[in-house]
């Protein structure tokens, strides 16, 4: 039975066609229609990466000794973080790039400033010498989601600008403190 049908489809290959064209149409445009509500629907969200690298003192401790354990510390990083994600930075950067129009004309800066927040991530990426057995460096990676490409790149890169500004401060500040 199943070579008489093989040979029929061989011979008469729009045989097919002829019985099952509309169950194949109507699939076809089930797929179709679905695909199209699926593209007007669901907006694209962009994610942009900066990568930030923190090193330690490069003067030898016989000469200077550190006053910061390793890196920075991590009470340090903290605070770096906090400082560059304050409501007042954020609430600037969203002036400045014009971000969530939508959301300005109905909620209050602070909560737009924490819906930007989620859409932030800083993650500590592992030492960059691993041949050293104190840890010399370490890169942030700092992200920012957001459904337009262009602004989510400028925010993620205003952000890591403010986060090497935040830790030249820092060091400025050790260093006046320090002499």
């Amino acid at each position: 039975a199943l070579a008489r049908q093989l040979r029929a489809l061989a011979l008469h290959p729009a045989g097919v066609l002829e019985r099952r064209w509309p169950w194949i149409l109507g699939g076809l445009l089930v797929g179709l229609a679905s695909l199209t509500a699926f593209l007007i629907f669901v907006k694209s969200v962009y994610q942009a990466q900066s990568a930030v690298l923190i090193s330690s003192q490069q003067i030898p401790e016989e000469f200077v000794r550190s006053t910061v354990a390793g890196i920075d510390s991590l009470t340090n990083v903290n605070a770096m973080m906090g400082e560059v994600l304050s409501m007042q930075k954020l609430g600037a950067m969203i002036e400045k790039y014009d971000l969530y129009p939508d959301q300005r004309k109905q909620l209050p800066l602070g909560e737009i400033v924490a819906l930007m927040r989620t859409n932030i991530a800083i993650e500590q990426q592992r030492n960059v010498r691993v041949d050293s057995p104190r840890e010399t460096s370490s890169i942030y990676m700092i992200s920012f989601q957001y459904e337009d490409p262009v602004k989510a790149a400028d925010v993620a890169n205003d952000l890591a600008a403010k986060f090497i500004d935040a830790s030249t401060e820092k060091r400025s500040q050790q260093a006046r403190l320090t002499t």
